[in-house]
This record gives C-alpha cells, structure tokens and sequence, in this order.
C-alpha cells in the first residue's frame, strides 16, 4: 500500500480522470446509505417480494445511453462519492403500447401492429418465431407487448433466413425498442436470449433495446438463459424484472444452468430487480452473471441494482472481467447495489468478483452469506488484464468504494473481503461476521499488484469498529495489521 494522509481526493480523482481519458484514446483504434450496521433485512430490498482454485477468473468461453444522475467521475466537491441510483431508462420502456405479439397456445399465434393512424395490421400465424417476426417489425420506440411462451431469439445480426435472427435492414443497430408482459401479472417466457452483431462497423448490433416482467429460460443455449455473444461490440441492454429459470433442473450438477446472464462480448448494462431461482442445489453452476469490460465504449454507466439469489451459485454471484485479448477495456461507473448473494464454497473468485475495471466501481448494501469469500478485486495483470498507471504504479482498478456491506461467512474458505490492484479504495459501514480476516489487503490469491490509498470511513477508532465480528481484521501480504496502523486508516479530511 501507499498509505498517506490525504489532504483531498481531488489530485487522485484528476490523476484517475486523466489516466482514463489516456485509456479511452488507446482504445479508440479499437473501435443514499443505509442501516450503519448493514443490517440483513435492509440489504437486497426490491419491489418484488472450471478454473484452478487459486484464480477467480475463468478461462475463456466460446460464445445511447439513459438520462441519468449516476456518473462515472466521483467527482471532486465531495471526499466520498456515493452515486445515488440512475433515473429512469429513456421514455420509450414506459411508452404506450405499440406492437402486440402472442403465442399462447391457445388462440392463433399472431402479431399486430398499430399502425399510428388509428389503424392496425393483424399478421395471424406469420413464423415459428412470432416474437423475432414482431421484432423486425418493430421501429425506434416501439414498445411490444407479448402474451405467452416464446423461442428463443438471437438479436443483432445483419441478415439470415433463420426465422429466430432479429436484424433490421441495411445491417442497422436495432435501437430504442422495449418488450414487455401484456399482462404484468402474467409474464411471457422466452426461452433464450442472444444479442450480438458489431455498432463500430454497420455490422448489425444493439442500443438502448429493454425487457421488462419477463421469464428467460436457458432453451436456446442450455448454459446460459442470456448471452451477449463473443466479439460483439454493442450499446446499452436493460434488462427489468427478469427471472432465469431453468429448462431442466438436472442439467450442470442440478443447479439448471452453467451461467444466468454470460456478457461475452462488450455491452452497456442496466440490470435491475432481478430473480435467479434456486434449484435443489442453487442458481447457475458457476456464475449467475458474468460480464466482460461493461462500457467498453465510455459511453455511459453500468448498474447492477437489486439482484436477488434464491439459492447459492457454485461459484460467484457477479463476475465482471476485463481482460485485454477479449477487446478495449471496460470504462464507466459500474454500480452495484442492494445485492443478495448467496454462494456455496466453490473454485476461484467470491460472491463479487471484480477482476479488472477502469472505471469506478461503487458497491453499497451488500448481503452475503455462503462459504467463499464476499468480496474480490482481482489484479493478476499477468492473466491479460487491462491496467491504467497513476503516479507511475500500474492499477486493474483505479476507483473502489464499498458501503453496507453485511457478511454472514462461518465457514468461508477465504478472506472475507480481499483488494489487490485497486488505485483507491474507500470502505464505510460494513459488518463482517466470519471465520477468516475481514479484508485481505493483498495476498497471493487477490494479487499480485498493490494497492494504493485504503481509507476506512467508519466510526473511530477503526480498529474498534463494531462490524469486525471475524477472526483477523486486516492483513497485508499475510501479515496482521497492528491496531494503531489500522487506526491510521481512518479517513480525515
């Protein structure tokens, strides 16, 4: 660590700013706190009721942006950041009904149009694939409604016959539409969902596209109910109120499901108030979402925003990776928030995974119990990870801020919360109930690259806060913090 008193967070902040303007230059080419104690029944509230075990990373798998008050600089009027949650997606999620799609299995498969003059066109029996048939219908702020069980979709590309592709003509980015239930109390099911295609280069692709009260099953491709492909290059997805249920419960173990949501490619996300159910074993074998580099394009912000897992994954809840041979580095804000986590005790990673991100990365109200550790910010550049250099020092993860954090880990296999790579790093409340160290500042698992400044914004003295209910509280390359350098991580302006 490179521990300081700092004065202000303004020279970091305008080091990181800098550093990722370089970044984003490189890669032109190509182309509201809660409950101090982080009480479990605050933390993950919502509107609705094969790796070696020493790396968190997977080997590699063959497979416009809202209005929003969040933003990716932390800013210099303030020490602590705290970014509140995003405003609402762009209109057109909420917009009057547009295009009706159903597939029910009980009247004739059929889609209508309006046509916005006070007529509407009936297409009755018109594909095998009536949603992917409403699709290409579809314009720039259509919203479509769907009523029933549909196949699977692959979004994005340029021209097939395959009655499944959704493209629109002349290889267009497939822009500003929204699917949503007919009947919220009654949500379609799409059996899988693929986007792919190329924005930089007229090859198809999507941006600001939104699904809203909707079951994704894992028909399609039976690893994952949702994969952004290999390679694509694509804007912003939404995806509302989603619940991942398996086709079949015995597949991958019995936990249904390889992966929930699999970002292969580069995408924006908007990810809110989603479900993984849990099976006899739990929610995906390895991961329930796992992205690579979210805001590839520096065009906006990334969220994750009340995720919820029924039953434990095999291995993380959230693994985001930004690995430099898969294309340009991940930028933006990247927000989690009211996260619960559930996790058995698996192979490499934690609950949360961060391995590599040059953006900020706020976490806040995060509720773990399972036995892997909670937290991971991975920095073995070694493995290709993308690095941004502040003072000289190369970093995985310029910005890290975590708050509300509530562990609940009897019989973790690791350290609870571990950073390594992380240009600053600021912790506020946090309770960690458990049987290893609380945060592992550096150690062969989460390394090997350094951290910068780590500030404790708690209740002093640090080395007192009540939220240390584990067996260590600190270590530092395998060495436990005395109480008074521990102290010294109190953060005063």
């Amino acid at each position: 660590m490179n521990q300081q008193r700092p004065s202000h967070l303004f020279g970091i902040f305008l080091s990181l700013i800098t550093s990722l303007l370089l970044v984003s230059c490189l890669d032109s080419s190509i182309t509201s706190s809660g409950p101090e104690t982080g009480d479990p029944a605050s933390v993950g509230s919502s509107e609705f009721a094969s790796s070696d075990d020493n790396d968190p990373v997977d080997d590699d798998d063959s497979g416009d942006s809202g209005d929003d008050d969040a933003t990716g600089d932390p800013g210099d009027d303030d020490p602590f950041w705290g970014p509140p949650d995003p405003n609402d997606p762009p209109e057109h999620v909420h917009g009057p009904i547009t295009i009706w799609a159903t597939d029910d299995g009980v009247s004739t498969p059929n889609v209508i149009v309006d046509n916005g003059d006070g007529t509407f066109t009936t297409y009755s029996n018109p594909s095998s694939n009536v949603l992917a048939f409403a699709m290409k219908l579809a314009k720039p702020g259509d919203v479509i409604a769907l009523k029933g069980q549909f196949p699977a979709v692959a979004i994005g590309l340029t021209f097939s016959f395959a009655d499944s592709e959704v493209f629109w003509p002349g290889g267009q980015v497939i822009r500003d539409i929204t699917i949503i239930a007919a009947d919220p109390a009654d949500p379609p099911t799409i059996n899988g969902l693929t986007f792919r295609g190329d924005m930089t280069t007229g090859q198809g692709g999507v941006d600001n596209i939104y699904f809203k009260n909707v079951i994704v099953r894992n028909g399609g491709d039976n690893r994952t109910p949702i994969i952004i492909f290999q390679g694509s290059l694509l804007g912003r997805i939404g995806l509302y109120d989603i619940t991942y249920v398996t086709v079949n419960p015995s597949l991958y173990g019995g936990y249904g499901m390889k992966w929930g949501l699999r970002g292969h490619g580069r995408a924006l996300y908007d990810v809110r108030r989603n479900i993984f159910t849990a099976t006899a074993v739990g929610s995906a074998e390895e991961h329930a979402i796992y992205i690579d580099s979210p805001g590839w394009n520096g065009a906006g912000d990334s969220y994750i925003l009340d995720l919820v897992q029924q039953g434990p994954s095999g291995r993380t809840c959230i693994q985001v990776v930004n690995r430099k041979n898969e294309g340009p580095t991940g930028l933006g804000l990247l927000m989690m928030k009211r996260i619960v986590a559930r996790t058995k005790k698996g192979a490499g990673g934690s609950a949360l995974t961060i391995a590599g991100h040059l953006g900020p990365v706020y976490m806040e109200d995060i509720y773990y119990k399972g036995d892997l550790g909670a937290i991971t910010f991975w920095s073995d550049a070694g493995k290709g990870l993308h690095t941004v250099k502040i003072d000289g020092k190369d970093f995985t993860t310029p910005y890290a801020e975590l708050r509300n954090v509530y562990i609940d880990a009897t019989n973790a296999d690791r350290s609870h919360i571990a950073l390594a790579g992380v240009g600053t790093a600021i912790i506020g409340a946090f309770t960690i109930i458990g049987n290893r160290t609380a945060f592992d500042l550096w150690n062969n698992f989460s390394g090997p690259l350094d951290n910068g400044d780590v500030w404790f914004d708690v209740t002093a003295p640090v080395s007192a806060y009540p939220g240390f209910q584990s067996a260590q509280k600190i270590k530092y390359k395998g060495s436990s913090l005395s109480d008074a350098a521990i102290d010294a991580m109190l953060y005063q302006p």
